[in-house]
């Protein structure tokens, strides 16, 4: 998993512009524009990337500092030269082993990140320790609706559009065969807010964006 999305670093914010038809900007600065402007606010951006929700974050006024944690170094090498900034840091880090002191994060946000995590309970019990009594935890990803027309043509898109598209961008054609496969594999949204209840978490928003392509959620530490 490391070495493959270490191989499409260099591709990967154009692929994923270019896959959403610019979708992606627009989600992210609604996502975060749920969390409260704090002046002082401390965020972890988990299986953060390249940086594209943290630099949302921090435009938005919504976090005083953010570090960026991922386990794919070319990932992050990315992020550093898009955030040169003394509020950002950029950590290399398992999101199931999460090198932080309890409570010490006001947010955890995570975009397209969670259904890549092998133990997803593991990995929000970590963030639920990490987060400060009141802390939310923002996800963006695709589990919408699983059934009508949109959902039709979204499933002939990813399965057939994207595999060709990521391979002529990125070169690498498996990579991109692993996304729609790991979207189908992850939690519906009654699912998912199962899960995150359990852990702890209780969700207190979840949103669909373009008709159900992707989902915003957002949970507060119970």
């Amino acid at each position: 998993m490391r070495d493959m999305f270490s191989g499409i670093a260099g591709a990967y914010d154009l692929l994923n512009h270019v896959l959403s038809g610019g979708c992606d900007v627009l989600w992210r600065r609604r996502a975060v524009r749920r969390l409260p402007a704090r002046p002082r606010a401390r965020a972890l951006d988990l299986c953060g990337g390249t940086g594209d929700f943290a630099r949302a974050l921090l435009s938005a006024g919504r976090a005083h500092s953010v570090v960026i944690a991922d386990f794919a170094l070319p990932m992050l090498a990315r992020a550093r030269r898009k955030l040169p900034h003394a509020s950002v840091s950029f950590h290399a880090v398992d999101a199931h082993f999460l090198p932080y002191a309890d409570q010490c994060f006001d947010a955890v946000l995570c975009a397209f990140g969670l259904r890549n995590v092998a133990d997803l309970p593991r990995a929000l019990a970590e963030v639920r320790r990490v987060l400060a009594p009141g802390g939310e935890l923002l996800v963006l990803e695709f589990m919408g609706a699983r059934r009508g027309p949109c959902y039709c043509l979204f499933s002939l898109y990813f399965q057939y559009v994207l595999p060709l598209v990521g391979r002529i961008i990125s070169g690498n054609r498996d990579a991109y065969l692993y996304l729609p496969e790991s979207v189908r594999r992850f939690h519906s949204r009654r699912d998912f807010s199962e899960l995150l209840a359990q852990s702890g978490l209780r969700v207190t928003l979840q949103r669909d964006l373009q008709l159900g392509i992707s989902t915003i959620t957002l949970a507060e530490k119970a």
